[in-house]
């Protein structure tokens, strides 16, 4: 009786305590005390899971099968692998020192590389989950085997019994603990895996979910979606206990037998009905395969997919890539971009900044990547703070803080608008800093960052802040760069002029498109992409409506003087190793009339 109160009170302090820190946080969030676009109540959390369910749904599907394909590849592994260090002594001592240094590898520097080597597919993701999963079960395996019962395999070797039947009856039933401990862990890594890996690039998934809201600052949704993959990971670990129960019946507990049964049976029936949802969503979203076989065409984003890009999703919605023959696939990229992809061709087609292109073609090696379209005419990327801090012009950033990537052309841009505008560059204080967030960063010690005023300056504006903004392209011919632009591996170009061709006048129709009916276009990009924010998308599209030709006679022409200048301006200061040659990395050639 002691004992059953003692686990009743145990229990209600583990719910009060999660019942409070749930109020503290509808608290802080309702009363301002944090922003609530920084800090979405539970109820905004909650309301943002059940609007997304489907989606959500939809999403995990491609992390579970990436996740169980990489988990059953992975334990299959780790078992021959434990099988061979247990049977020969000299390959445990060659293998088990490389399989730790192994561990210590973090997987995130291995990510980039698979994608790079194995391309987009399902492939990398997997390969990247087998890597983190194999270990614990290998490990496990191992302890399991090498704790079996000395005398009972001596006593079955006695009895006539030979390698394979003590291997079958006394250390595989003596390791099957160990096992299960360690299937517990892979099978949570196994997720987390699939979700990193999706982070780097992919089509669908939880992790192309999570990065796609991130960026859009739908936090509410950033919270749904992690506490998703925390009830996936928690169910699947509950599978295997279940798992395990069923298999060692003897490691089963007189007290908790009852309770177990009963708590696995509804734990079994919450996966299958997952399942079922996934199966569904799985026969609902196949699509019918045209008869007459189509041009196959890949073009890996610069970033989630956003406004720059929505003619694209125009051009797919609206047929205007299949009335050219082909079948074009809009992949999100990996965090360093498009262009190691394209050059080395994993795709034919990419979108990135004049900037970020410029280090390749200075390079005695180039990745053979040509620019054939120009997205939006000018430069829309520039400094923005928030108004409170006075920094309405560019010699104003001294005294204060900017966050930085410490990129050398970065860091000579703002030096070039400050000193031309008599400020000191050496008063600014630069913050190392990645961000991604700049609606969060601003309400740091962070007083400005470099943004792309079409996406995150819309952002600052829909979420209510008043800022100052400064366009590069305000404060000199050479900083009227090109960002982004379309571009092309050479070597399908050259051996396919009349595809390209025909790409490019898909997408033009799917700019022009966005043009003219910027609402529109905002709800093709939405439907292709849910996780953004709708009210942001409209802005933005709305905005952008003027600028992707702008004073250009047609989409997609870039102006050689324009492009030359920017290049000439980083090889006079010494940013590239050496000069770009005049009309170098860029042609209009392919451009429809």
């Amino acid at each position: 009786m002691k004992k059953k109160l003692r686990n009743i009170i145990n229990n209600s302090s583990s719910v009060s305590a999660i019942i409070l820190i749930l109020a503290l946080w509808q608290i802080l969030s309702s009363v301002g005390i944090v922003p609530k676009y920084m800090l979405p109540s539970p109820f905004d959390v909650v309301a943002a899971f059940i609007n997304d369910f489907s989606l959500l749904m939809s999403h995990a599907k491609t992390t579970l099968t990436e996740a169980l394909l990489g988990l059953t590849i992975g334990t299959a592994f780790g078992f021959v692998i434990a099988v061979l260090m247990d049977r020969f002594a000299l390959f445990e001592k060659s293998v088990y020192p490389i399989i730790i240094l192994t561990q210590t590898v973090p997987t995130v520097a291995i990510a980039p590389l698979l994608v790079l080597w194995l391309g987009y597919g399902l492939l990398p993701k997997v390969t990247l989950i087998v890597l983190t999963t194999f270990f614990p079960i290998t490990v496990s395996l191992l302890e399991g085997f090498h704790s079996a019962d000395i005398d009972a395999i001596n006593l079955l070797k006695a009895m006539g019994g030979n390698r394979l039947q003590c291997f079958v009856h006394i250390k595989l039933p003596s390791a099957l603990n160990q096992f299960f401990s360690g299937l517990k862990i892979s099978v949570s890594y196994s997720v987390v895996g699939a979700v990193i890996a999706e982070w780097l690039g992919g089509l669908s998934g939880l992790g192309v979910y999570m990065t796609r809201v991130r960026k859009s600052y739908s936090f509410d949704k950033m919270f749904a979606v992690i506490f998703f993959i925390s009830i996936i990971s928690l169910i699947l670990m509950f599978a295997v206990s279940y798992l395990s129960r069923a298999v060692m019946p003897w490691e089963n507990k007189r007290i908790e037998r009852t309770w177990f049964k009963v708590k696995n049976k509804l734990m079994f029936l919450i996966t299958i009905t997952i399942l079922s949802v996934f199966m569904l969503t799985s026969c609902a979203a196949e699509t019918p395969k045209t008869e007459e076989e189509s041009i196959k065409i890949d073009i890996v984003l610069d970033w989630t997919p956003n406004t720059n890009h929505t003619g694209l999703y125009v051009a797919q919605s609206k047929g205007f890539f299949e009335e050219e023959g082909l079948e074009v696939v809009i992949m999100q990229p990996p965090e360093g971009g498009a262009e190691a992809i394209v050059g080395g061709g994993g795709a034919e087609f990419g979108i990135g900044f004049q900037d970020y292109l410029a280090p390749n073609f200075a390079s005695n090696t180039p990745m053979p990547i040509t620019a054939v379209a120009a997205i939006i005419q000018h430069n829309t990327s520039g400094i923005i703070s928030l108004k409170e801090d006075g920094i309405d012009t560019p010699s104003k950033l001294s005294g204060h803080t900017y966050a930085t990537w410490n990129l050398p052309i970065e860091l000579a841009i703002i030096e070039k608008i400050v000193q031309d505008d008599g400020g000191n560059f050496e008063d600014i204080n630069l913050v190392p800093s990645t961000v991604t967030d700049v609606i969060t960063a601003l309400q740091t010690d962070i007083d400005s960052v470099w943004i792309y005023y079409a996406w995150d300056g819309i952002a600052t504006k829909v979420k209510g802040l008043e800022t100052n903004y400064l366009n590069f392209a305000d404060y000199g011919k050479e900083l009227d760069y090109y960002s982004p632009v379309l571009f092309v591996n050479d070597d399908y170009a050259n051996s396919n002029p009349q595809i390209v061709k025909k790409v490019l006048s898909a997408v033009k129709k799917g700019y022009e498109f966005a043009i003219e009916n910027p609402e529109d276009a905002a709800q093709i990009l939405l439907e292709a992409a849910p996780e953004l924010d709708a009210e942001i998308v409209v802005e933005s599209q709305k905005w952008l409506a003027d600028q992707y030709i702008a004073d250009a006679p047609k989409w997609g022409y870039i102006d050689q003087e324009r492009w030359d200048a920017f290049y000439g301006w980083l090889f006079e200061n010494n940013l590239i190793e050496k000069e770009i040659p005049k009309g170098a990395g860029f042609t209009n050639d392919y451009l429809p009339e």
